[in-house]
């Protein structure tokens, strides 16, 4: 079975979870994706044997360039991220490929605003072309079925992380003592609450006698927030292999975030074992963090709230090897392997269909 993906931009997940798939001999598969952006600059062997043409800025939104790709690999399915690429999105209404089965994919989580009420009316010609749509979690999920998609063709699943690279990392943290430090994996922006995470560390080390470190791992517009912070470390954007090394040697994940459809660094972060720090705005907390059993969940946009589940963290040290245990088993569910196979169901009902 021939699949390309047509994605937005490339991560350290998405290329585990492709890797997963290329090694299926029962598929070909085919990835156009956007190269590097200003956010990130990830390794060029990423995608290891993964056959993956990566697509510049100017050329994104080209529907020549799309499709010249597409048609030089001609796929039976061909998956498409969410509808925010109009080249992407005009592949399926193109004769050439009028016939092919096509899979949506979607994180976007259902908030009820106006702009959602719409989104079934002006998205609607576009959805009936989907055979299928994946979406991350039950909140993407809710909105799939609010945009009027049968619950036969809507599937949750969509990402996955490596979790059996991650969860090693649990296995070295419980070696020794358990690490006394935070950290942060994510963009230094406005919506994934960098700026409120400061306030709150800052209060956190008023309370306690012995504050732990914060070690942030991005880059973003508001990087300068961090500098000359007492007790916080800024390692700078890091490729997945020295992420992993931080988390080996952290003992709790931060995410502060206002907005955050479904954070993988969350996921990533359950997958090595750690005890969560996260704010009520972060999709993928519905699935993998569980107040007081894994972790802490706060409101977002809340520095004083936030200060308290640091510091409830801090002084719930002697349970925090069970909380990263219990993080582990409630990602095993994302591993690649697990992802494979949900795609892989979800390709054969559509191709049936």
């Amino acid at each position: 079975m021939k699949v390309r993906f047509c994605w937005s931009d490339l991560s350290g997940y998405m290329a585990a979870c492709w890797k997963q798939l290329h090694r299926n001999p029962r598929f070909e598969l085919r990835v156009l994706a956007y190269s590097n952006s200003q956010q990130t600059s990830f390794a060029p062997g990423i995608m290891g044997e993964v056959d993956w043409v990566p697509l510049a800025e100017n050329e994104r939104s080209n529907l020549v360039v799309v499709h010249n790709e597409v048609a030089k690999f001609v796929p039976d399915i061909i998956v498409i991220a969410g509808w925010l690429n109009a080249a992407y999105m005009k592949l399926s209404r193109m004769k050439e490929f009028g016939q092919k089965r096509y899979i949506m994919a979607m994180d976007t989580p259902w908030q009820g605003t106006l702009r959602q009420y719409l989104a079934p009316h002006v998205l609607r010609s576009y959805l009936n072309r989907m055979d299928a749509v994946i979406v991350t979690g039950e909140r993407a999920w809710l909105y799939g079925k609010n945009l009027g998609i049968p619950e036969n063709r809507l599937f949750k699943g969509q990402y996955g992380v490596d979790h059996d690279s991650l969860s090693t990392l649990f296995e070295e943290r419980i070696s020794t003592a358990w690490p006394k430090q935070f950290v942060f994996a994510g963009r230094y922006s406005e919506e994934k609450g960098i700026a409120d995470l400061i306030k709150a560390y800052q209060l956190y080390r008023q309370r306690v006698p012995d504050p732990w470190q914060l070690v942030c791992c991005g880059k973003g517009e508001l990087e300068e927030l961090l500098v000359k912070q007492e007790g916080v470390v800024n390692r700078g954007f890091v490729q997945p292999a020295e992420l992993y090394e931080v988390f080996a040697q952290s003992g709790a994940l931060v995410m502060p975030s206002h907005f955050d459809p479904w954070p993988l660094a969350l996921v990533e972060g359950c997958a090595a074992g750690l005890p969560i720090i996260a704010t009520h705005a972060c999709g993928s907390a519905v699935e993998c963090v569980r107040q007081g059993f894994n972790g802490f969940m706060c409101p977002s946009s809340s520095p004083a709230l936030l200060a308290n589940a640091l510091t409830k963290m801090h002084f719930s040290y002697e349970l925090l090897p069970e909380f990263g245990s219990r993080s582990l088993a409630l990602a095993s569910a994302y591993s690649t392997e697990q992802w494979m196979r949900r795609w892989c169901d979800v390709f054969e009902q559509t191709m049936r269909s």
